[in-house]
Protein backbone atom coordinates (compact mmCIF):
# COMPACT_ATOMS: atom_id res chain seq x y z
CA UNK A 1 0.00 0.00 0.00
CA UNK A 2 1.52 3.29 -1.02
CA UNK A 3 1.85 6.12 1.49
CA UNK A 4 0.19 9.28 0.20
CA UNK A 5 2.38 12.33 -0.29
CA UNK A 6 2.12 14.42 2.85
CA UNK A 7 2.75 18.12 3.21
CA UNK A 8 4.12 18.40 6.72
CA UNK A 9 6.36 16.64 9.17
CA UNK A 10 3.41 15.69 11.37
CA UNK A 11 2.05 13.88 8.34
CA UNK A 12 5.36 12.06 8.00
CA UNK A 13 5.04 10.96 11.60
CA UNK A 14 1.53 9.65 10.96
CA UNK A 15 2.73 7.69 7.95
CA UNK A 16 5.59 6.12 9.90
CA UNK A 17 3.38 5.23 12.89
CA UNK A 18 0.68 3.39 10.90
CA UNK A 19 1.30 -0.20 9.80
CA UNK A 20 -0.45 -1.25 6.58
CA UNK A 21 -3.21 -3.76 7.32
CA UNK A 22 -2.88 -7.03 5.41
CA UNK A 23 -6.65 -7.35 5.62
CA UNK A 24 -7.28 -4.36 3.37
CA UNK A 25 -9.55 -5.72 0.66
CA UNK A 26 -9.32 -2.56 -1.37
CA UNK A 27 -5.65 -1.81 -0.76
CA UNK A 28 -3.85 0.11 -3.46
CA UNK A 29 -2.90 -2.08 -6.40
CA UNK A 30 -2.29 -1.77 -10.10
CA UNK A 31 -5.30 -1.15 -12.33
CA UNK A 32 -5.00 -3.87 -14.93
CA UNK A 33 -5.41 -3.34 -18.64
CA UNK A 34 -3.90 -3.76 -22.09
CA UNK A 35 -0.90 -1.81 -23.36
CA UNK A 36 -0.26 -0.96 -27.01
CA UNK A 37 3.47 -0.75 -27.67
CA UNK A 38 5.08 1.92 -29.76
CA UNK A 39 7.53 4.80 -29.58
CA UNK A 40 6.32 8.22 -28.53
CA UNK A 41 7.93 11.45 -27.44
CA UNK A 42 4.74 13.06 -26.23
CA UNK A 43 3.62 10.68 -23.50
CA UNK A 44 1.06 7.91 -23.29
CA UNK A 45 -2.70 7.97 -23.87
CA UNK A 46 -4.71 6.26 -21.13
CA UNK A 47 -8.28 5.15 -21.82
CA UNK A 48 -10.70 3.66 -19.31
CA UNK A 49 -14.22 3.49 -17.93
CA UNK A 50 -15.75 3.66 -14.47
CA UNK A 51 -18.35 1.05 -13.50
CA UNK A 52 -21.10 1.40 -10.89
CA UNK A 53 -23.36 -0.61 -8.62
CA UNK A 54 -26.42 -1.97 -10.43
CA UNK A 55 -28.60 -0.47 -7.69
CA UNK A 56 -29.72 2.91 -9.10
CA UNK A 57 -29.93 4.38 -5.57
CA UNK A 58 -26.21 3.72 -5.15
CA UNK A 59 -24.95 5.46 -8.26
CA UNK A 60 -23.08 8.71 -8.85
CA UNK A 61 -23.36 11.31 -11.62
CA UNK A 62 -20.09 10.86 -13.49
CA UNK A 63 -20.28 14.37 -14.91
CA UNK A 64 -19.92 15.67 -11.32
CA UNK A 65 -17.39 13.09 -10.13
CA UNK A 66 -13.88 14.59 -9.66
CA UNK A 67 -11.04 12.20 -10.51
CA UNK A 68 -7.29 12.87 -10.69
CA UNK A 69 -4.27 10.96 -11.96
CA UNK A 70 -1.27 11.94 -9.84
CA UNK A 71 2.34 10.82 -10.12
CA UNK A 72 3.51 8.75 -7.15
CA UNK A 73 6.55 10.48 -5.70
CA UNK A 74 6.53 9.10 -2.12
CA UNK A 75 9.85 7.31 -2.66
CA UNK A 76 11.38 10.60 -3.83
CA UNK A 77 10.44 12.55 -0.70
CA UNK A 78 13.30 13.11 1.75
CA UNK A 79 12.74 11.75 5.24
CA UNK A 80 14.39 12.85 8.50
CA UNK A 81 17.00 10.67 10.17
CA UNK A 82 15.12 9.00 13.02
CA UNK A 83 16.50 8.45 16.53
CA UNK A 84 18.15 5.07 17.13
CA UNK A 85 15.53 4.20 19.75
CA UNK A 86 12.62 5.08 17.41
CA UNK A 87 11.12 1.59 17.51
CA UNK A 88 10.94 1.69 21.31
CA UNK A 89 9.45 5.19 21.52
CA UNK A 90 5.82 5.66 22.55
CA UNK A 91 3.45 7.46 20.15
CA UNK A 92 3.43 10.64 22.26
CA UNK A 93 7.24 10.66 22.34
CA UNK A 94 7.38 10.25 18.56
CA UNK A 95 5.00 13.15 18.03
CA UNK A 96 7.02 15.31 20.42
CA UNK A 97 10.21 14.47 18.51
CA UNK A 98 8.62 15.42 15.19
CA UNK A 99 7.21 18.65 16.61
CA UNK A 100 10.71 19.66 17.72
CA UNK A 101 12.21 18.60 14.38
CA UNK A 102 9.57 20.57 12.46
CA UNK A 103 10.56 23.80 14.19
CA UNK A 104 14.30 23.27 13.59
CA UNK A 105 16.19 24.69 10.62
CA UNK A 106 16.84 21.18 9.28
CA UNK A 107 13.15 20.40 9.53
CA UNK A 108 12.14 23.55 7.69
CA UNK A 109 14.61 22.80 4.89
CA UNK A 110 13.39 19.22 4.58
CA UNK A 111 9.78 20.43 4.44
CA UNK A 112 10.63 22.90 1.71
CA UNK A 113 12.26 20.16 -0.38
CA UNK A 114 9.22 17.92 0.04
CA UNK A 115 6.87 20.74 -0.94
CA UNK A 116 8.83 21.41 -4.13
CA UNK A 117 8.87 17.74 -5.15
CA UNK A 118 5.12 17.50 -4.57
CA UNK A 119 4.55 20.71 -6.53
CA UNK A 120 6.59 19.39 -9.48
CA UNK A 121 4.80 16.02 -9.64
CA UNK A 122 2.70 15.36 -12.73
CA UNK A 123 -1.06 15.58 -12.16
CA UNK A 124 -3.96 15.28 -14.59
CA UNK A 125 -7.66 16.00 -14.18
CA UNK A 126 -9.61 13.00 -15.44
CA UNK A 127 -12.76 14.25 -17.15
CA UNK A 128 -15.50 11.61 -17.24
CA UNK A 129 -18.22 11.32 -19.83
CA UNK A 130 -21.77 10.56 -18.71
CA UNK A 131 -21.08 6.88 -19.41
CA UNK A 132 -17.99 6.92 -17.16
CA UNK A 133 -15.53 6.70 -20.06
CA UNK A 134 -12.40 8.86 -20.04
CA UNK A 135 -9.22 9.59 -21.96
CA UNK A 136 -6.04 11.17 -20.58
CA UNK A 137 -3.41 12.30 -23.08
CA UNK A 138 0.36 12.81 -22.92
CA UNK A 139 1.07 11.00 -19.63
CA UNK A 140 4.86 10.62 -19.04
CA UNK A 141 6.21 7.23 -17.88
CA UNK A 142 5.87 6.59 -14.16
CA UNK A 143 3.54 5.24 -11.51
CA UNK A 144 0.31 7.17 -10.93
CA UNK A 145 -2.42 7.18 -8.29
CA UNK A 146 -5.91 7.24 -9.75
CA UNK A 147 -8.28 8.78 -7.18
CA UNK A 148 -11.77 10.12 -7.09
CA UNK A 149 -14.31 10.81 -4.37
CA UNK A 150 -17.68 12.46 -3.94
CA UNK A 151 -19.89 12.29 -0.82
CA UNK A 152 -23.60 11.87 -1.34
CA UNK A 153 -26.54 11.16 0.96
CA UNK A 154 -28.51 7.98 0.29
CA UNK A 155 -31.36 7.24 2.70
CA UNK A 156 -30.23 7.60 6.33
CA UNK A 157 -26.51 7.76 5.63
CA UNK A 158 -23.93 9.78 3.77
CA UNK A 159 -21.81 7.67 1.42
CA UNK A 160 -18.33 8.18 0.05
CA UNK A 161 -18.31 7.22 -3.63
CA UNK A 162 -14.70 6.46 -4.48
CA UNK A 163 -12.28 5.06 -6.99
CA UNK A 164 -8.65 4.36 -6.17
CA UNK A 165 -5.79 2.38 -7.63
CA UNK A 166 -2.46 2.71 -9.39
CA UNK A 167 -1.63 2.91 -13.08
CA UNK A 168 1.86 1.96 -14.29
CA UNK A 169 2.90 3.87 -17.40
CA UNK A 170 5.88 2.17 -19.04
CA UNK A 171 8.27 3.70 -21.59
CA UNK A 172 7.84 2.84 -25.29
CA UNK A 173 4.07 2.49 -24.93
CA UNK A 174 1.63 4.54 -26.99
CA UNK A 175 -1.66 3.64 -25.34
CA UNK A 176 -3.05 1.92 -22.24
CA UNK A 177 -6.58 0.49 -22.23
CA UNK A 178 -7.69 -0.01 -18.62
CA UNK A 179 -10.18 -2.61 -17.47
CA UNK A 180 -13.42 -1.17 -15.99
CA UNK A 181 -12.74 0.55 -12.66
CA UNK A 182 -15.37 0.00 -9.99
CA UNK A 183 -16.77 2.91 -7.99
CA UNK A 184 -17.10 1.88 -4.34
CA UNK A 185 -19.85 3.32 -2.12
CA UNK A 186 -18.91 3.31 1.56
CA UNK A 187 -21.36 4.44 4.27
CA UNK A 188 -19.99 7.17 6.54
CA UNK A 189 -21.44 5.96 9.81
CA UNK A 190 -21.32 8.49 12.62
CA UNK A 191 -22.19 8.77 16.30
CA UNK A 192 -25.91 8.80 17.06
CA UNK A 193 -26.99 7.17 13.81
CA UNK A 194 -28.89 3.87 13.93
CA UNK A 195 -26.84 0.73 13.40
CA UNK A 196 -27.30 -0.68 9.88
CA UNK A 197 -29.32 -3.87 9.57
CA UNK A 198 -27.30 -7.05 9.96
CA UNK A 199 -29.41 -9.25 7.69
CA UNK A 200 -27.83 -12.45 9.00
CA UNK A 201 -28.48 -15.22 11.49
CA UNK A 202 -26.89 -14.76 14.90
CA UNK A 203 -25.47 -17.73 16.78
CA UNK A 204 -24.54 -18.44 20.40
CA UNK A 205 -23.05 -21.78 21.42
CA UNK A 206 -23.76 -23.08 17.92
CA UNK A 207 -27.48 -22.31 18.05
CA UNK A 208 -29.47 -19.59 16.27
CA UNK A 209 -30.72 -16.89 18.65
CA UNK A 210 -33.46 -14.31 18.32
CA UNK A 211 -31.93 -10.96 17.20
CA UNK A 212 -34.18 -9.31 19.81
CA UNK A 213 -31.78 -10.80 22.36
CA UNK A 214 -29.26 -8.14 21.37
CA UNK A 215 -31.55 -5.18 22.03
CA UNK A 216 -31.23 -3.01 25.11
CA UNK A 217 -27.51 -3.63 25.66
CA UNK A 218 -24.36 -2.09 24.19
CA UNK A 219 -22.72 -4.21 21.49
CA UNK A 220 -19.15 -4.33 20.25
CA UNK A 221 -19.07 -5.63 16.67
CA UNK A 222 -15.84 -7.18 15.46
CA UNK A 223 -15.38 -8.29 11.84
CA UNK A 224 -12.55 -10.74 11.16
CA UNK A 225 -11.35 -13.46 8.77
CA UNK A 226 -8.76 -16.22 9.00
CA UNK A 227 -8.84 -16.42 5.21
CA UNK A 228 -8.26 -12.77 4.30
CA UNK A 229 -6.44 -11.43 7.37
CA UNK A 230 -4.63 -13.56 9.93
CA UNK A 231 -3.79 -10.45 12.01
CA UNK A 232 -7.53 -9.85 12.45
CA UNK A 233 -7.80 -13.28 14.09
CA UNK A 234 -4.81 -12.61 16.33
CA UNK A 235 -6.39 -9.32 17.44
CA UNK A 236 -9.45 -11.21 18.67
CA UNK A 237 -7.39 -12.14 21.74
CA UNK A 238 -7.45 -8.50 22.83
CA UNK A 239 -11.14 -8.26 21.95
CA UNK A 240 -11.88 -11.29 24.10
CA UNK A 241 -9.88 -9.89 27.03
CA UNK A 242 -11.80 -6.60 26.75
CA UNK A 243 -15.12 -8.46 26.64
CA UNK A 244 -14.25 -10.58 29.69
CA UNK A 245 -13.25 -7.46 31.63
CA UNK A 246 -16.09 -5.12 30.69
CA UNK A 247 -19.09 -7.36 30.11
CA UNK A 248 -19.98 -7.81 33.81
CA UNK A 249 -19.66 -4.09 34.54
CA UNK A 250 -21.45 -2.62 31.51
CA UNK A 251 -23.62 -5.55 30.36
CA UNK A 252 -21.65 -5.41 27.13
CA UNK A 253 -22.38 -7.88 24.32
CA UNK A 254 -19.84 -9.04 21.75
CA UNK A 255 -20.84 -9.90 18.20
CA UNK A 256 -18.00 -11.35 16.12
CA UNK A 257 -18.64 -11.64 12.38
CA UNK A 258 -16.44 -13.84 10.21
CA UNK A 259 -15.87 -13.15 6.52
CA UNK A 260 -14.39 -16.60 5.91
CA UNK A 261 -16.05 -18.09 2.85
CA UNK A 262 -16.25 -21.46 4.58
CA UNK A 263 -18.50 -21.48 7.66
CA UNK A 264 -16.83 -24.72 8.74
CA UNK A 265 -13.45 -23.02 8.67
CA UNK A 266 -14.77 -20.05 10.66
CA UNK A 267 -16.41 -22.36 13.22
CA UNK A 268 -13.09 -24.14 13.62
CA UNK A 269 -11.31 -20.87 14.37
CA UNK A 270 -13.99 -19.93 16.91
CA UNK A 271 -13.61 -23.28 18.68
CA UNK A 272 -9.82 -23.36 18.49
CA UNK A 273 -9.47 -19.86 19.96
CA UNK A 274 -12.35 -20.12 22.43
CA UNK A 275 -14.07 -17.01 21.07
CA UNK A 276 -16.93 -16.14 23.40
CA UNK A 277 -20.01 -14.03 22.63
CA UNK A 278 -22.39 -14.05 19.69
CA UNK A 279 -21.29 -14.94 16.17
CA UNK A 280 -22.33 -14.23 12.60
CA UNK A 281 -21.09 -15.62 9.28
CA UNK A 282 -20.86 -13.30 6.28
CA UNK A 283 -19.13 -15.88 4.04
CA UNK A 284 -17.16 -13.32 2.04
CA UNK A 285 -17.01 -9.63 1.15
CA UNK A 286 -20.26 -9.53 -0.80
CA UNK A 287 -22.63 -10.06 2.15
CA UNK A 288 -25.18 -7.22 2.58
CA UNK A 289 -24.00 -6.61 6.15
CA UNK A 290 -20.41 -6.13 4.99
CA UNK A 291 -21.58 -3.52 2.50
CA UNK A 292 -24.01 -1.91 4.96
CA UNK A 293 -21.30 -1.37 7.58
CA UNK A 294 -18.72 -0.28 5.01
CA UNK A 295 -16.18 -2.99 5.86
CA UNK A 296 -13.18 -2.34 3.62
CA UNK A 297 -10.38 -3.75 5.79
CA UNK A 298 -9.97 -6.23 8.63
CA UNK A 299 -10.19 -6.16 11.55
CA UNK A 300 -13.16 -3.79 11.53
CA UNK A 301 -14.97 -2.51 14.62
CA UNK A 302 -18.16 -0.68 15.57
CA UNK A 303 -19.50 0.12 19.05
CA UNK A 304 -23.26 0.68 19.49
CA UNK A 305 -25.32 1.57 22.56
CA UNK A 306 -28.37 -0.12 24.03
CA UNK A 307 -30.64 1.64 21.56
CA UNK A 308 -28.46 0.23 18.76
CA UNK A 309 -27.18 3.67 17.86
CA UNK A 310 -23.53 4.15 16.99
CA UNK A 311 -21.24 5.19 19.84
CA UNK A 312 -17.98 4.91 17.88
CA UNK A 313 -17.32 4.19 14.24
CA UNK A 314 -14.37 2.22 12.90
CA UNK A 315 -12.25 5.28 12.09
CA UNK A 316 -12.64 6.67 15.62
CA UNK A 317 -11.65 3.35 17.13
CA UNK A 318 -8.60 2.97 14.87
CA UNK A 319 -7.56 6.56 15.59
CA UNK A 320 -7.74 5.89 19.33
CA UNK A 321 -5.53 2.83 18.85
CA UNK A 322 -3.03 4.99 16.97
CA UNK A 323 -2.99 7.34 19.95
CA UNK A 324 -1.86 4.44 22.15
CA UNK A 325 -5.14 3.50 23.86
CA UNK A 326 -5.90 -0.15 24.54
CA UNK A 327 -9.21 -1.51 23.37
CA UNK A 328 -10.32 -2.09 26.98
CA UNK A 329 -9.50 1.49 27.96
CA UNK A 330 -11.22 2.88 24.90
CA UNK A 331 -14.48 0.93 25.28
CA UNK A 332 -14.62 1.53 29.04
CA UNK A 333 -14.34 5.29 28.48
CA UNK A 334 -17.17 5.22 25.97
CA UNK A 335 -19.53 3.08 28.05
CA UNK A 336 -18.86 5.08 31.21
CA UNK A 337 -19.55 8.34 29.40
CA UNK A 338 -16.11 9.73 30.28
CA UNK A 339 -15.00 10.22 26.72
CA UNK A 340 -16.37 12.00 23.67
CA UNK A 341 -15.70 11.18 20.04
CA UNK A 342 -12.52 12.81 18.80
CA UNK A 343 -12.48 14.62 15.48
CA UNK A 344 -11.53 12.19 12.74
CA UNK A 345 -9.79 13.04 9.52
CA UNK A 346 -9.59 10.94 6.41
CA UNK A 347 -12.02 8.79 4.57
CA UNK A 348 -15.54 9.32 5.72
CA UNK A 349 -14.33 10.71 8.73
CA UNK A 350 -13.98 7.00 8.48
CA UNK A 351 -10.59 5.98 7.15
CA UNK A 352 -9.67 3.25 4.86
Amino acid sequence: MSIPAVRNVVGICAALCVVANSGDRFAWGEVEGVTIEGVTNEGVTIKGRMSQNNNERMQIDFLKFPVTLTEVIADQLPMPELPKDWDAMLPDDRRAWFAEFESSQAGKELLAKREQIIKDANQFDVVLEESGQFVVYDVPPGIYDLRGRKDQKVGLYDYAFEVFGQVVVSPNVDEILLDPIRVLATPLLSRGQPMPKLNMEIFADGKVVDPATLKGKPIFLSFWSSEFSRPSVEFQTEVQEMFTELSPKYDLLLLSISLDQSRKRAAGVIKENGLAGYHGFASGWEHPAVEAFGVRALPFFILVDGDQKILMNHAEIRQAFAMGKSISQLIAEQLSGKSEAAPVTGVGKSSR
